[in-house]
């Protein structure tokens, strides 16, 4: 009898503890995108879609992104043709990302490293980078710039 009277409070328990860890998904999953304009750092956005467009001011940043995607996509606009670059800290052989001009289809440019950066020409005005985690991180982060040329 006792065991009939604790299966409601036990389902209760079990309720309250998978309800707001599912309801909060939605929320952890997300991309944050940090710019750096005339030295003046800001939040562009932060947001559950990985789609993030990137104003003409912006001239570096960092990327943050969450573990339960593994992509994010980058659309840079400029005023005249550009690359960016991406870096890491990663060892050479454990790098964390791989760097995708999204151009018609995706076009692999790279994987960066602390020896290597991995650098993307525009075509035209307009740049799509998606950018790949190559591992499952709690929190995977690359870091940009953007030169005209």
């Amino acid at each position: 009898m006792d065991l009939v009277l604790c299966i409601p409070v036990l389902v209760m328990l079990y309720l309250g503890n998978v309800i707001p860890m599912t309801a909060s998904v939605r929320m952890w999953d997300r991309a944050t995108v940090v710019c750096d304009t005339n030295s003046k750092k800001h939040v562009v956005e932060e947001n559950s879609d990985r789609v993030v467009n990137l104003d003409a001011n912006c001239q570096s940043g960092e990327i943050a992104w969450r573990y339960s995607t593994t992509y994010v996509y980058l659309k840079f606009r400029k005023p005249s043709p550009f690359k960016v670059c991406f870096r890491s800290n990663a060892i050479p052989g454990m790098e964390k990302y791989s760097v995708y001009k999204m151009d018609g289809s995706p076009t692999y440019a790279g994987s960066p490293n602390r020896d290597r950066d991995i650098c993307v020409m525009s075509s035209g005005l307009n740049l799509d980078i998606a950018l790949e985690a190559l591992d499952t991180f709690y929190v995977l982060t690359a870091n940009f710039k953007v030169n005209c040329v």
